[in-house]
Protein backbone atom coordinates (compact mmCIF):
# COMPACT_ATOMS: atom_id res chain seq x y z
CA UNK A 1 0.00 0.00 0.00
CA UNK A 2 2.82 2.39 0.93
CA UNK A 3 4.66 1.57 -2.28
CA UNK A 4 1.45 2.29 -4.20
CA UNK A 5 1.17 5.69 -2.54
CA UNK A 6 4.79 6.41 -3.43
CA UNK A 7 4.10 5.34 -6.99
CA UNK A 8 1.09 7.61 -7.33
CA UNK A 9 2.97 10.41 -5.59
CA UNK A 10 5.87 10.09 -8.02
CA UNK A 11 3.45 9.97 -10.92
CA UNK A 12 1.73 13.13 -9.66
CA UNK A 13 5.03 14.98 -9.37
CA UNK A 14 5.97 13.82 -12.88
CA UNK A 15 2.67 15.06 -14.32
CA UNK A 16 2.99 18.41 -12.54
CA UNK A 17 6.50 18.90 -13.91
CA UNK A 18 5.47 17.74 -17.37
CA UNK A 19 2.40 19.98 -17.45
CA UNK A 20 4.45 22.94 -16.27
CA UNK A 21 6.98 22.29 -19.00
CA UNK A 22 4.25 21.81 -21.58
CA UNK A 23 2.82 25.18 -20.60
CA UNK A 24 6.00 26.80 -21.94
CA UNK A 25 5.71 29.09 -24.92
CA UNK A 26 7.52 29.35 -28.19
CA UNK A 27 9.37 32.66 -28.31
CA UNK A 28 10.21 34.36 -31.62
CA UNK A 29 11.88 37.72 -32.24
CA UNK A 30 12.86 39.68 -35.35
CA UNK A 31 14.64 43.03 -34.97
CA UNK A 32 15.91 44.60 -38.22
CA UNK A 33 17.44 48.00 -39.03
CA UNK A 34 18.66 49.84 -42.15
CA UNK A 35 20.59 53.13 -41.96
CA UNK A 36 23.71 54.98 -43.20
CA UNK A 37 22.33 55.31 -46.74
CA UNK A 38 24.76 56.73 -49.32
CA UNK A 39 24.67 57.38 -53.09
CA UNK A 40 27.82 58.58 -54.87
CA UNK A 41 28.10 59.24 -58.63
CA UNK A 42 31.57 58.96 -60.19
CA UNK A 43 31.00 62.43 -61.69
CA UNK A 44 28.28 65.04 -61.56
CA UNK A 45 25.86 65.07 -58.66
CA UNK A 46 22.69 63.35 -57.51
CA UNK A 47 19.72 65.74 -57.49
CA UNK A 48 16.53 64.73 -55.68
CA UNK A 49 13.34 65.64 -57.54
CA UNK A 50 10.77 64.58 -54.89
CA UNK A 51 10.70 64.25 -51.10
CA UNK A 52 10.87 60.83 -49.43
CA UNK A 53 7.63 58.84 -49.38
CA UNK A 54 7.50 56.62 -46.31
CA UNK A 55 5.33 53.64 -45.42
CA UNK A 56 5.18 51.33 -42.41
CA UNK A 57 2.97 48.24 -42.33
CA UNK A 58 2.56 45.38 -39.85
CA UNK A 59 0.33 42.35 -39.52
CA UNK A 60 -0.06 39.41 -37.16
CA UNK A 61 -2.15 36.26 -37.25
CA UNK A 62 -2.63 33.41 -34.82
CA UNK A 63 -5.15 30.61 -34.70
CA UNK A 64 -6.41 31.75 -31.30
CA UNK A 65 -7.32 35.41 -31.81
CA UNK A 66 -7.19 35.87 -35.59
CA UNK A 67 -5.74 38.66 -37.73
CA UNK A 68 -4.67 42.23 -36.93
CA UNK A 69 -2.85 44.86 -38.98
CA UNK A 70 -1.58 48.43 -38.91
CA UNK A 71 -0.38 50.93 -41.51
CA UNK A 72 0.83 54.52 -41.83
CA UNK A 73 2.32 56.61 -44.64
CA UNK A 74 3.94 60.04 -44.69
CA UNK A 75 5.96 62.34 -46.95
CA UNK A 76 9.23 64.07 -45.95
CA UNK A 77 11.21 66.10 -45.22
CA UNK A 78 11.04 65.82 -41.45
CA UNK A 79 8.60 62.92 -41.63
CA UNK A 80 8.01 59.70 -39.75
CA UNK A 81 5.80 56.74 -40.58
CA UNK A 82 5.09 54.25 -37.82
CA UNK A 83 2.74 51.31 -37.35
CA UNK A 84 2.30 48.96 -34.41
CA UNK A 85 -0.12 46.36 -33.10
CA UNK A 86 -0.33 44.18 -30.01
CA UNK A 87 -2.22 40.89 -29.87
CA UNK A 88 -2.43 38.29 -27.09
CA UNK A 89 0.47 36.53 -28.83
CA UNK A 90 2.55 39.15 -30.69
CA UNK A 91 3.89 42.70 -30.43
CA UNK A 92 4.81 44.11 -33.84
CA UNK A 93 6.08 47.51 -35.03
CA UNK A 94 7.65 49.20 -38.05
CA UNK A 95 8.96 52.69 -38.71
CA UNK A 96 10.71 54.95 -41.22
CA UNK A 97 12.20 58.35 -40.44
CA UNK A 98 13.44 61.36 -42.43
CA UNK A 99 15.11 64.35 -40.73
CA UNK A 100 14.45 68.07 -41.29
CA UNK A 101 17.10 68.29 -44.03
CA UNK A 102 15.38 65.52 -46.00
CA UNK A 103 17.98 62.86 -45.19
CA UNK A 104 16.69 59.32 -44.77
CA UNK A 105 17.70 58.29 -41.25
CA UNK A 106 16.46 54.75 -40.75
CA UNK A 107 14.05 51.94 -41.50
CA UNK A 108 13.23 49.69 -38.54
CA UNK A 109 10.97 46.73 -37.89
CA UNK A 110 10.43 44.60 -34.79
CA UNK A 111 8.30 41.66 -33.78
CA UNK A 112 8.17 39.55 -30.65
CA UNK A 113 5.83 36.61 -30.15
CA UNK A 114 5.18 34.41 -27.13
CA UNK A 115 3.19 31.53 -28.53
CA UNK A 116 1.48 29.18 -26.03
CA UNK A 117 0.93 25.55 -26.88
CA UNK A 118 -2.80 26.26 -27.13
CA UNK A 119 -2.09 28.20 -30.35
CA UNK A 120 -1.65 25.92 -33.36
CA UNK A 121 -0.28 28.48 -35.80
CA UNK A 122 1.06 32.04 -35.58
CA UNK A 123 2.82 34.47 -37.89
CA UNK A 124 3.92 38.11 -38.10
CA UNK A 125 4.98 40.39 -40.94
CA UNK A 126 6.62 43.83 -40.71
CA UNK A 127 7.76 46.21 -43.45
CA UNK A 128 9.20 49.71 -43.67
CA UNK A 129 9.57 51.39 -47.07
CA UNK A 130 11.11 54.61 -48.37
CA UNK A 131 10.79 55.82 -51.99
CA UNK A 132 12.27 58.90 -53.70
CA UNK A 133 12.94 60.12 -57.25
CA UNK A 134 16.21 61.60 -58.50
CA UNK A 135 18.39 62.44 -61.50
CA UNK A 136 22.15 62.55 -62.03
CA UNK A 137 23.09 66.01 -63.28
CA UNK A 138 26.26 67.72 -64.48
CA UNK A 139 27.19 65.58 -67.46
CA UNK A 140 26.05 63.59 -70.47
CA UNK A 141 25.97 59.90 -71.34
CA UNK A 142 26.41 57.21 -68.71
CA UNK A 143 27.87 57.44 -65.21
CA UNK A 144 28.61 54.87 -62.51
CA UNK A 145 26.70 55.50 -59.28
CA UNK A 146 27.55 53.63 -56.08
CA UNK A 147 24.79 53.03 -53.52
CA UNK A 148 25.28 51.58 -50.05
CA UNK A 149 23.41 50.99 -46.80
CA UNK A 150 24.10 49.38 -43.44
CA UNK A 151 21.86 46.59 -42.16
CA UNK A 152 21.51 44.82 -38.84
CA UNK A 153 19.22 41.90 -38.05
CA UNK A 154 18.64 39.92 -34.89
CA UNK A 155 16.58 36.74 -35.22
CA UNK A 156 15.77 34.50 -32.28
CA UNK A 157 13.49 31.50 -31.77
CA UNK A 158 12.94 28.86 -29.12
CA UNK A 159 11.22 25.48 -29.35
CA UNK A 160 9.26 23.49 -26.77
CA UNK A 161 11.06 20.10 -26.58
CA UNK A 162 7.81 18.39 -25.53
CA UNK A 163 6.02 19.50 -28.68
CA UNK A 164 8.54 19.37 -31.55
CA UNK A 165 5.78 19.32 -34.18
CA UNK A 166 5.71 23.14 -34.18
CA UNK A 167 8.70 24.60 -36.03
CA UNK A 168 9.77 28.24 -35.53
CA UNK A 169 10.72 30.16 -38.68
CA UNK A 170 12.23 33.66 -38.60
CA UNK A 171 13.62 35.66 -41.50
CA UNK A 172 14.48 39.15 -42.70
CA UNK A 173 15.35 41.00 -45.87
CA UNK A 174 16.84 44.42 -46.62
CA UNK A 175 16.65 45.56 -50.21
CA UNK A 176 17.31 48.47 -52.54
CA UNK A 177 15.68 48.93 -55.96
CA UNK A 178 16.60 51.51 -58.61
CA UNK A 179 14.16 52.00 -61.51
CA UNK A 180 14.46 54.20 -64.58
CA UNK A 181 15.93 54.60 -68.03
CA UNK A 182 14.47 51.25 -69.02
CA UNK A 183 16.47 49.52 -66.28
CA UNK A 184 15.55 47.80 -63.04
CA UNK A 185 18.41 47.25 -60.57
CA UNK A 186 17.97 45.28 -57.38
CA UNK A 187 20.16 44.60 -54.34
CA UNK A 188 18.84 42.27 -51.61
CA UNK A 189 20.31 40.94 -48.38
CA UNK A 190 18.25 38.26 -46.65
CA UNK A 191 18.40 35.19 -44.44
CA UNK A 192 16.00 32.66 -42.94
CA UNK A 193 16.32 30.33 -39.97
CA UNK A 194 13.92 27.43 -39.49
CA UNK A 195 15.36 26.16 -36.22
CA UNK A 196 15.72 27.29 -32.61
CA UNK A 197 18.62 29.63 -31.92
CA UNK A 198 19.87 33.19 -31.64
CA UNK A 199 21.27 34.73 -34.83
CA UNK A 200 22.76 38.14 -35.67
CA UNK A 201 23.56 39.48 -39.13
CA UNK A 202 25.09 42.84 -40.01
CA UNK A 203 27.15 44.56 -42.68
CA UNK A 204 27.26 47.19 -45.38
CA UNK A 205 25.70 46.30 -48.71
CA UNK A 206 27.18 48.15 -51.71
CA UNK A 207 26.16 48.13 -55.37
CA UNK A 208 27.33 50.17 -58.38
CA UNK A 209 25.00 50.76 -61.32
CA UNK A 210 25.57 52.45 -64.66
CA UNK A 211 22.93 55.21 -64.93
CA UNK A 212 22.26 57.91 -67.50
CA UNK A 213 22.68 61.63 -66.86
CA UNK A 214 19.52 63.77 -66.79
CA UNK A 215 17.23 60.73 -66.69
CA UNK A 216 14.44 60.28 -64.11
CA UNK A 217 15.04 57.43 -61.64
CA UNK A 218 13.42 56.26 -58.44
CA UNK A 219 15.06 54.48 -55.55
CA UNK A 220 13.17 52.26 -53.11
CA UNK A 221 14.41 50.81 -49.84
CA UNK A 222 12.39 48.00 -48.28
CA UNK A 223 13.13 46.34 -44.97
CA UNK A 224 11.00 43.54 -43.61
CA UNK A 225 10.95 40.76 -41.07
CA UNK A 226 8.75 37.70 -40.74
CA UNK A 227 8.17 35.04 -38.12
CA UNK A 228 5.95 32.00 -37.90
CA UNK A 229 5.36 28.93 -35.80
CA UNK A 230 4.42 26.18 -38.24
CA UNK A 231 2.85 22.82 -37.32
CA UNK A 232 3.31 19.55 -39.19
CA UNK A 233 2.48 19.97 -42.91
CA UNK A 234 -1.03 18.52 -42.96
CA UNK A 235 -2.27 20.47 -39.96
CA UNK A 236 -0.45 23.60 -41.00
CA UNK A 237 -1.98 23.61 -44.47
CA UNK A 238 -5.49 23.48 -43.06
CA UNK A 239 -4.89 26.18 -40.47
CA UNK A 240 -3.12 28.42 -42.96
CA UNK A 241 -6.01 28.03 -45.40
CA UNK A 242 -8.49 29.00 -42.69
CA UNK A 243 -6.37 32.02 -41.81
CA UNK A 244 -6.18 33.14 -45.42
CA UNK A 245 -9.92 32.76 -45.84
CA UNK A 246 -10.52 34.89 -42.76
CA UNK A 247 -8.07 37.48 -44.04
CA UNK A 248 -9.79 37.52 -47.43
CA UNK A 249 -13.20 37.92 -45.81
CA UNK A 250 -12.00 40.92 -43.80
CA UNK A 251 -10.45 42.42 -46.90
CA UNK A 252 -13.66 41.95 -48.90
CA UNK A 253 -15.98 43.44 -46.29
CA UNK A 254 -13.67 46.36 -45.68
CA UNK A 255 -12.42 46.93 -49.21
CA UNK A 256 -13.97 50.39 -49.55
CA UNK A 257 -12.17 51.60 -46.47
CA UNK A 258 -9.02 49.60 -47.09
CA UNK A 259 -8.70 49.94 -50.88
CA UNK A 260 -6.34 52.88 -50.97
CA UNK A 261 -4.21 51.40 -48.22
CA UNK A 262 -3.93 47.98 -49.86
CA UNK A 263 -2.92 49.56 -53.17
CA UNK A 264 -0.24 51.58 -51.40
CA UNK A 265 1.14 48.54 -49.58
CA UNK A 266 1.21 46.44 -52.73
CA UNK A 267 2.93 49.19 -54.67
CA UNK A 268 5.61 49.59 -52.00
CA UNK A 269 6.27 45.86 -52.05
CA UNK A 270 6.20 45.54 -55.81
CA UNK A 271 2.97 43.53 -55.83
CA UNK A 272 0.10 43.84 -58.32
CA UNK A 273 -2.36 46.63 -57.50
Amino acid sequence: MKSTRYLFGALGVFLLVRNAAHAQVYAETTDVHMNNFTWTPASGSLAWTTPWQLEASVSAFNSGSGFASGYQSNVGPSATATASIATPVSTVSAGAQVDASGSLLSLNTYSHSLIPNTVDFASTFTAATAVRQFEITGGTGAVAVTFSYYYFAHLAASLDPLNPGLTPVVDYSASMHVFGGGKDFENIVSNQKAAPGDFTFSGTSTATYLLQFNTPYSITYIKDGESSAVPEPEKGAVIAAIGLLGWAARSWTGKKQQGARSTSINRSLGLPT
